[in-house]
């Protein structure tokens, strides 16, 4: 039928399955066993990815069929969603579905990529769905044409849905259109939103701060995508003073624009400002953002801000560590920061190690050691300075020890756990380290037992923190045999 009609044969084929389709949905809304997404779909099996399933008077009984089927569906959970994608829908068909999705309570409407009579009588369709579904959570208007004469209209219609939290409107607005108006209107009346996605939409903000004055706000917002438009430089500046504001984007998507190595450089240093440390530390470690080539570090990879800001700090210290400067820089940022600030300092080096340690940076060791060598170590040894508080339930079952730089105390003991405390107090020194005897107690006697060597390498192994114990031949036989770069006695 279709080949006849002029159609070539993958048309036909997608016709014969799409038709397929209908009917089986049809069936299974009529016998009440169809639930969750009500939804069609046209798709040829040819490159022209803009080709749509054209309208003909034949498929009017299918669609009848369909529209008095849908009348029966009565389903309402939170998942229940209703599409159509890449069919041509005229206003008569329109005019059948209408009455059909009148209290049905969907949660999502998705229509992608159709094709109208004309740009109103589709909008006015998406209207009248939104009106009649007032729980809509998610609304998909994507590759559908929005003339400047119904933005504000389907804006309006949106905004009043209580519910809603993700609107996709990617490819609406032509030459003719700027999607900046649009933009303004959705962020306008709707504060719930935690997705939009303004893909290909002609926006263009002509100097206008509305969108980083609303992310400045600090708004529920977690993903933006605006790639495709005509924001420039400025308009990335301005994105990027907003974002120390914002704690809620965690992803912003900008490739396409006309944003060129000044825009780039201003949206690095708003998520990684690798002048100082403590620039650093004060960037954003929540948003992502994509696509326009920043490097790894400015992306804030992980869902949890610490552990982005931890990475770029250890970023840091490792290229400062390959000129050998990490030392200076302490100096010149903390100044005569008390001793209490260098055990804060090391700790935080061994936390961000665990995080940034990646094969392209400088090891933890070579970091530690170029910091334990000139940095305050002669006043803190002398000081005995705690350095972290050690909590073990594993192979040090109910042990708790302080660490200091020239020995480790027991805190606290639960006899119960372990028949072998009972041999040790709290007070006592497990590990004593300096002298001419690098460690010489565990408990009361001497370390010279195996058991005892594989207590304190356990200690090592699970230990929240880096902890560098060196003693006698077997410690260092054992740290050449994870490093074969390093010697005994080094």
């Amino acid at each position: 039928h279709w080949t006849e009609l002029g159609f070539d044969d993958d048309y036909a084929e997608a016709m014969a399955s799409f038709l397929e389709d209908l009917k089986k949905k049809t069936c299974q809304l009529r016998d009440g066993g169809y639930c969750g997404h009500v939804g069609l779909s046209w798709e040829c099996n040819d490159e022209d990815e803009e080709r749509r399933m054209l309208h003909n008077d034949c498929l009017l009984p299918h669609w009848q069929e369909f529209v008095d089927a849908l009348q029966l569906y009565s389903h309402s959970e939170a998942s229940d969603v209703f599409s159509i994608s890449n069919v041509q829908l005229p206003s008569v068909v329109l005019d059948m579905l209408v009455p059909a999705i009148q209290e049905k309570s969907f949660k999502a409407l998705e229509l992608c990529r159709n094709a109208f009579v004309n740009d109103s009588d589709g909008v006015q369709f998406a209207i009248k769905f939104i009106q009649n579904n007032p729980s809509l959570d998610k609304f998909m208007w994507d590759g559908n044409p929005i003339d400047s004469e119904n933005v504000d209209d389907l804006a309006v219609a949106v905004n009043y849905l209580p519910s809603l939290n993700e609107i996709s409107l990617d490819n609406c607005c032509g030459n003719n259109v700027n999607g900046y108006n649009l933009l303004q209107s959705l962020l306008s009346r709707n504060n719930n939103l935690v997705a939009i996605d303004l893909d290909s939409n002609n926006i263009r903000t002509m100097g206008g701060t509305y969108l980083s004055d609303f992310l400045a706000l600090n708004p529920p917002l977690q993903v933006l995508h605006l790639e495709n438009n005509h924001l420039n430089d400025s308009d990335a500046a301005f994105i990027a003073n907003s974002l120390n504001q914002n704690t809620n984007l965690s992803s912003i998507f900008l490739g396409g624009n006309e944003i060129t190595d000044i825009g780039c450089n201003a949206l690095r240093n708003a998520t990684f400002d690798s002048g100082s440390l403590n620039s650093a530390a004060d960037s954003n470690h929540t948003c992502s953002i994509n696509k326009i080539g920043l490097d790894g570090d400015a992306y804030n990879l992980f869902a949890e801000s610490k552990l982005n800001r931890a990475g770029k700090i250890y970023s840091i210290l490792s290229s400062r560590n390959t000129q050998g400067s990490n030392v200076y820089h302490l100096n010149l940022e903390l100044g005569d920061a008390s001793l209490k600030i260098v055990p804060l300092v090391l700790d935080c080096l061994a936390h961000c190690s665990i995080i940034g340690r990646s094969a392209h940076r400088r090891g933890t060791l070579s970091i530690f050691y170029e910091v334990l060598r000139s940095w305050k170590m002669p006043s803190l040894y002398e000081s005995h300075t705690l350095l972290t508080t050690l909590h073990f339930t594993d192979q040090m079952l109910g042990l708790v020890i302080k660490v200091y730089l020239d020995k480790v105390v027991i805190k606290e003991i639960d006899t119960e756990a372990c028949e072998h405390h009972k041999s040790i107090q709290v007070g006592d020194v497990l590990l004593k380290i300096g002298g001419n005897t690098p460690m010489d107690l565990l408990g009361g006697r001497p370390i010279n037992m195996k058991g005892d060597l594989d207590r304190i390498l356990a200690i090592v192994e699970t230990a929240p923190r880096p902890l560098l114990l060196t003693f006698g031949r077997r410690a260092n036989h054992q740290v050449s045999s994870l490093n074969p770069m390093l010697k005994p006695n080094s």
